[in-house]
């Protein structure tokens, strides 16, 4: 980041190494093997945070110091099987919240393009089943900007030593950008086979 330059980057000779200090405090809760579930805080403190920043679209990400950053969050999750051969569910969600705001004029790059609220729904499959399905399904929304969801979807079989696969990327077909002005692909699909030479007894 000292001296790093390309077309959309330019890092500053004048940047003071991160400090940052993390603490989090967590409990897991262990009913049965269909029912589990955890809730996780944490707090993060950063000195002299390094980011890329830019004051419009055409202008260059310039590398910057950002001072007494503070980040608080939660992480929930539960886990649970309904029945024997019913697959397993589970349900996530994590908040984050940022103690300083970015000047209106600026654009971040990272630490001011982080997930403030993420939720996910996802389904598996019985590992006993000859054909493994996982689906998932998160809703993300970044700091000033507008909410957006993705649903992935994978099949396999698991029986045979030639097992066939497919995997769907972004069904919803959900335009967004992690990154500002870089846009994440839209919905795509994957296949293969693989191939199992040795199999243990």
């Amino acid at each position: 980041d000292l001296y790093y330059r390309d077309p959309a980057n330019r890092g500053s000779a004048s940047l003071r190494p991160e400090k940052a200090w993390t603490s989090e405090a967590g409990a897991d809760w262990y009913h049965s093997q269909r029912l589990r579930a955890s809730l996780t805080v944490f707090h993060r403190r950063e000195q002299d945070g390094i980011d890329y920043v830019r004051s419009s679209p055409s202008d260059v990400w310039t590398a910057t110091n950002f001072q007494n950053l503070q980040f608080t969050g939660v992480e929930a999750s539960l886990a649970i099987s309904p029945a024997r051969n019913a697959g397993q569910f589970e349900l996530g969600y994590t908040g984050l919240r940022g103690s300083q705001a970015l000047a209106l004029a600026l654009q971040s790059k990272y630490v001011f393009n982080y997930p403030v609220n993420t939720g996910i729904i996802s389904w598996q499959s019985n590992w006993a089943s000859p054909v493994q399905i996982r689906t998932r399904i998160g809703v993300t929304e970044r700091y000033t900007r507008s909410p957006y969801a993705v649903w992935d979807l994978y099949a396999a079989a698991t029986r045979s030593r030639i097992r066939p696969f497919v995997q769907f990327t972004n069904l919803t077909q959900s335009t967004h950008q992690e990154i500002p002005g870089v846009a994440t692909q839209g919905r795509a699909v994957l296949g293969g086979l693989e191939w199992i030479v040795f199999r243990k007894r």
